[in-house]
């Protein structure tokens, strides 16, 4: 029997896998103006455009804008930092995630390897993550 914790654990694997499957089919940072980066590894795990909002909004609202989306994704807001796409750029900040803690390719690899990378990451680093 599956216990509550265990289906909050796969609905949140299936979204986080589904967003950064998502994010992760084209890693051209451009069509995004802001991105989340994991401040430790500085892994990229989400990206909107906000082309359109005035930044002082973005500013001001900025629990509305990405804090929301990052808990909804499973992810701890204090572990993030939110950057422009700029500023990514020129800090060399260009790799992809699904956890924060591997790069995408890792956890590709591990995936193949039949390793579960998101109960790894989650293992190593608990506290990177939001229990919704």
């Amino acid at each position: 029997m599956l216990t509550n914790n265990k289906i909050h654990q796969i609905v949140k694997e299936v979204l986080i896998e589904s967003i950064a499957k998502k994010l992760n089919e084209s890693q051209d940072n451009t069509k995004y103006t802001h991105l989340a980066v994991n401040k430790f590894t500085n892994l990229i795990v989400n990206g909107w455009d906000y082309a359109d909002e005035d930044p002082q909004d973005l500013k001001q609202f900025k629990n509305d804008y990405f804090i929301v989306d990052l808990k909804d994704y499973g992810f701890n807001p204090k572990v993030y930092k939110i950057v422009t796409t700029k500023f990514a750029e020129k800090n060399g900040i260009n790799q992809w995630s699904n956890t924060g803690v591997f790069p995408l390719e890792e956890e590709n690899k591990m995936k193949q390897e039949g390793k579960d990378f998101f109960a790894i990451a989650n293992e190593q680093h608990p506290d990177w993550f939001y229990e919704n």
